[in-house]
């Protein structure tokens, strides 16, 4: 054990089968805690590549408009509800290093197609496999928190364990925003040309980007350390159709947790109308979505000052995502022993499901915006009822702190 390596507990009482347990928390977690947090901020960033230099695409290339950019968000839904089963069963049965590892792969495999020079129509072609693959690593991007905070963090460290890659997912959506400053807005001087020299290098960029946290995930990330963290990070959980049976009975218990954490992510939309107007909105919210448009919710509410909406849209974002952690954790907890990855996996599938739908409502001709303010005010409150009606169970952490004081005594 090296000398950044901490004693959690000298020795605890076993799991059940009379095995005695060391836990251990090693400082190797920090670094497993920021590659994955790398890959999720990047995965949010490139699930919204497109959105904020829209316009600058439809001008430079034929056929994209406002349905394409849309289509180009909405892979991230879709391709989870595909293959959520899967990847948490990849990531159930094999690890967390094969599946962060596959993950990383696809993202940098996609980003890197979309630098093949080609034709418009097969670029946008190109740009579709990207979303698709970057969608598809989703599934572990937001799936895979809890469970990496299980595995590698102690009890008292594993809220914020879980956190810091959710938050990271959003900030890399929030930072996206950016992307407008190094695209060249349409009209004046600017030709597609130009723009397209933009788009070309901004690609490449983050292709490269890509590939360096594929080689620092392949380089070392270990799906668990040597010794676990706690005694529960030990213990079995359910077989993988086993958790899937058992959340399924549990599903009014944890209604609540399932579609809150995103509950406005829809309205990523209304954020694709002029997108250098409120990137200054957009880049300060690094633990709400990004996807909530102050500005271009603002003809919604012509009585109503701007810094009213925006103080609104901000201050209702960040209580919202500020709180992810916390449903994700009570979730979590409520369906000890399922697998974290499996029930964070189901939870985001139902919020998925949601958005999709959302998504191509704005296919609907001349649907107009107006009906978002009360989808999401809807949705809120259809998620904060059930609420009411969880009776809280802290079964794991439970266990740990028997276990520990036990120990200690």
């Amino acid at each position: 054990m090296s000398s950044c390596d901490t004693n959690i507990e000298a020795a605890n009482s076993g799991t059940g089968g009379g095995q005695e347990v060391i836990t251990k928390a090693y400082c190797r977690r920090f670094w497993i805690l920021l590659v994955f947090s790398l890959l999720a901020g990047f995965q949010g960033h490139q699930w919204n590549t497109w959105s904020p230099i829209g316009a600058s695409m439809g001008a430079a290339y034929p056929g994209w408009g406002s349905s394409t950019v849309a289509m180009m968000a909405n892979w991230g839904p879709i391709t989870f509800l595909m293959f959520v089963a899967p990847m948490c069963w990849l990531m159930n049965t094999r690890g967390l290093r094969v599946s962060v590892v596959t993950c990383a792969a696809m993202m940098s495999v996609g980003t890197l197609l979309r630098c093949i020079h080609a034709p418009p129509a097969a670029f946008t072609a190109l740009c579709h496999v990207c979303a698709f693959l970057v969608g598809t690593s989703g599934t572990i991007m937001l799936a895979a928190p809890p469970l990496l905070a299980a595995d590698w963090f102690p009890p008292r460290e594993r809220t914020t364990a879980t956190a810091v890659p959710i938050v990271a997912n959003q900030l890399g959506s929030a930072v996206s925003y950016l992307v407008a400053l190094a695209v060249r807005a349409p009209g004046g001087a600017t030709t597609p040309a130009d723009i397209r020299s933009d788009v070309t290098r901004l690609l490449s960029v983050e292709a490269g980007i890509a590939a360096t946290l594929l080689v620092m995930t392949v380089a070392y990330f270990p799906s668990r350390p040597p010794s676990p963290p706690s005694i529960t990070s030990a213990a079995p959980r359910l077989e993988y159709r086993a958790a899937l049976a058992a959340i399924l009975r549990q599903t009014g218990r944890q209604a609540e947790a399932q579609t809150l954490p995103r509950a406005e992510k829809p309205a990523a939309l209304l954020l694709r109308q002029k997108p250098r107007r409120a990137a200054g909105v957009r880049v300060v919210r690094p633990v709400q979505h990004p996807v909530g448009g102050g500005p271009q919710l603002l003809p919604l509410f012509p009585r109503h000052p701007a810094g009213q909406v925006y103080a609104s849209v901000i201050g209702g974002m960040a209580v919202n995502f500020g709180a992810t952690p916390l449903f994700v954790e009570l979730a979590v907890e409520l369906a000890y022993p399922c697998p974290e990855g499996v029930v964070t996996g189901f939870m985001v599938a139902v919020l998925n499901f949601t958005g999709a739908v959302f998504l191509f409502l704005f296919f609907i001709p001349n649907i107009g915006y107006s009906w978002v303010v009360y989808y999401l005010l809807g949705s809120c409150v259809a998620c904060a009822l059930p609420l009411l009606l969880v009776r809280e169970d802290y079964a794991r952490s439970s266990i740990d702190r028997r276990r520990s004081l036990g120990s200690l005594s």
